[in-house]
């Protein structure tokens, strides 16, 4: 529950200070409490200006019933006291005013005299409190309140007013002491609390807990109007790119000019807010068709189509966009900013600078990802993952020279579950580490135990995720799994992807020379579909090219791809490196890359991966051939 209180506060530097002090918990958008706000108001000055007033009330209203003689002294206090002190009588006439108060308002002391005291406050505010104040001073003899009065020059303010009645030497009141004190630079402190509190601090849009407030607020509208709306989620592409390389000082005016741009796209109805890092978030109501989202979605694209020019640099930049309506996509603010989110992950997998909609496949799909999560953790408990294995053909000699390690996860309730659905949440959720370190372990160890058995001087090739690659631990991990295992670092190839080489280069060179001092070959995957820098080729100690099997599939039908396998063949045979081609599924396919001068395949052509007996099976038969199945028919 909240939890608010006012109390004096004691500063090493400031002294004691009167504080108004409020406790709310924060929760997140799964309506669990993350933490507490903490929001504080110092009310010193408006504390002291409070006691002053009762101050100067009580003595103006202890000198007036005194006797004539001491009228004096009450002139001298009226003069001379720092609030605003204005006299009336019975019938509301004011009688004087005192410096301070002419000084606060502009109204002069004399102008002001006869006038009625009701003139001193806004016309519109007036009939909120004047009835009531008689009321008041008629039962208790006291009135205090907020009020809006007027100044001479129109301008209204803000004021405390405390109205005491004045009685005589005959027990009847008398006129009324009115005490004034100028709220302007109080309530002026609190807007600025509540904008720091509400807004963010550097583009000065609102912030996730006022977009909140607004999209509740917009629900409700919804509701009693009985018409739609629609939250629209905005994140801008590669914006961590532009901060690394420009710097944040760049990001910093790149997010404030984003924000300026969007202020002019949305209605006035309309709330666009920073809700994270590089997330902006649109509260769109009366939506009256998908169509309505769509075009505000066409002027924030059209904003982001134009470029932004950040000191020295002009700068484009793009933006992924995900909506979700209501009633439809969720019945609450929680559910609909979910969606929203869903929808924009959905936009950038699809290639970024993209639109999505919602729709319940989002959520299912996302549901189905965190069970798997789950379920992996426990398969790896269980063992329930299994390594399969794919021979490579040496397409000189004909012969089985080793093989690829593929994982494959078999769920005791639901059977095999495709790598290309797992394999990214262990990326993901960093379950990858502990998946890679068993499968290379597992890798070789079998190699090991088909070599004591006479299989031949297999060597098995195993992939390192980015995750492993980078662990600092990696080196040290490797060669304790060779010792463990007594697997010969010459069976080992470990196949690394050309995004995983291209980040961190200098790292990444010192990872793989260490890897080549221990004799482990190094292979890199899926060439041709990655960065295909011709640098890296020549920097890094790499002994293996595998040809991405999406240039290999259309290989006899495609003069284009025919015309890049071809290419990468001669490349690599110019550098001395071993060329795999992956994917080999036909005869035509396989000859053509053997006359360019490809030195080993591996496809469905040959075996589709095959579990450890299976596969050690294959090879035992495969043996026993007299040709190759390529060279049957020629």
């Amino acid at each position: 529950e909240s939890l608010s209180y006012q109390s004096w506060v004691e500063y090493d530097q400031a002294g004691r200070r009167w504080m108004d002090i409020s406790f709310q918990p924060y929760q997140n958008s799964h309506q669990k409490i993350d933490g507490i706000v903490v929001i504080a108001r110092d009310l010193t000055d408006r504390k002291q200006a409070e006691e002053r007033l009762q101050s100067a009330t009580e003595v103006f209203s202890s000198a007036l019933s005194q006797a004539e003689d001491r009228l004096n002294v009450v002139s001298e206090v009226f003069q001379a006291a720092g609030e605003g002190v204005v006299l009336f009588d019975r019938e509301g006439i004011i009688i004087s005013a005192n410096p301070a108060f002419t000084s606060m308002t502009g109204h002069a002391a004399d102008t002001i005299s006869g006038q009625q005291f009701a003139h001193l406050f806004a016309e519109n505010k007036r009939s909120t409190f004047y009835d009531e104040m008689w009321g008041m001073l008629k039962d208790s003899h006291r009135w205090r309140g907020e009020v809006w009065s007027v100044r001479h020059n129109g301008e209204k303010f803000p004021a405390m007013l405390t109205v005491t009645a004045a009685k005589g030497n005959s027990g009847k009141i008398q006129q009324h002491i009115a005490v004034f004190n100028d709220l302007t630079d109080i309530r002026k402190s609190q807007e600025q609390l509540y904008h720091r509190t509400y807004h963010d601090l550097l583009t000065g849009l609102p912030n996730r807990e006022l977009f909140m407030d607004r999209l509740d607020q917009a629900i409700h509208h919804s509701k009693r109007s009985n018409c739609r709306m629609s939250v629209l989620v905005c994140d801008l592409d590669a914006f961590k790119r532009i901060n690394d390389s420009l710097g944040h000082d760049c990001g910093d005016m790149l997010l404030r000019e984003v924000a300026r741009r969007m202020r002019e796209v949305v209605r006035s109805g309309d709330t666009v807010s920073r809700i994270g890092g590089d997330v902006l978030g649109f509260v769109l109501r009366d939506i009256g068709s998908t169509k309505d989202a769509e075009l505000v979605v066409n002027k924030v694209t059209k904003a982001f189509s134009k470029p932004f020019y950040i000191k020295k640099h002009t700068l484009y930049c793009t933006v992924s966009l995900g909506a979700a309506l209501f009633p439809d996509d969720g019945a609450d603010a929680g559910d609909l900013v979910r969606n929203a989110h869903l929808a924009v992950n959905h936009a950038k997998e699809a290639g970024r600078d993209n639109f999505r909609f919602y729709q319940q496949e989002m959520t299912e799909k996302v549901t189905r990802r965190r069970s798997l999560e789950e379920c992996m953790r426990l398969g790896l408990e269980k063992e329930e993952f299994r390594l399969f294995y794919q021979p490579k053909i040496c397409l000189k000699s004909g012969r089985i020279i080793g093989m690829e390690a593929l994982v494959r996860w078999e769920k005791q309730d639901s059977g095999i579950i495709s790598p290309a659905e797992f394999i990214p949440i262990a990326e993901e959720t960093g379950l990858i580490v502990p998946l890679g370190e068993w499968i290379l372990f597992e890798a070789c160890r079998q190699t090991q135990e088909w070599i004591d058995q006479g299989h031949g001087n297999l060597k098995v090739a195993v992939n390192l995720s980015a995750r492993q690659f980078h662990q600092k631990a990696l080196i040290n991990h490797v060669q304790s799994v060779l010792d463990q295992t007594g697997l010969g670092p010459e069976h080992l190839e470990l196949e690394i992807t050309e995004s995983l080489v291209m980040h961190d280069l200098d790292q990444t060179i010192a990872t793989l020379d260490e890897l080549k001092a221990m004799q482990i070959d190094i292979a890199v995957d899926d060439f041709g579909t990655g960065y295909s820098s011709l640098s890296y080729l020549k920097r890094f100690p790499i002994q293996t090219l595998k040809i991405d099997q999406s240039f290999v599939r259309e290989l006899s039908a495609d003069s284009e791809d025919a015309a890049i396998v071809s290419a990468i063949i001669s490349l690599g045979k110019n550098l001395k490196l071993n060329i795999v081609a992956e994917g080999v599924e036909e005869v035509t396919q396989l000859r053509l890359l053997r006359d360019w001068g490809c030195d080993q395949v591996q496809g469905y052509f040959i075996s589709r991966p095959n579990a450890g007996p299976e596969f050690i099976k294959f090879v035992a038969e495969y043996k026993q051939r007299s040709t190759p199945p390529w060279q049957a028919d020629e």
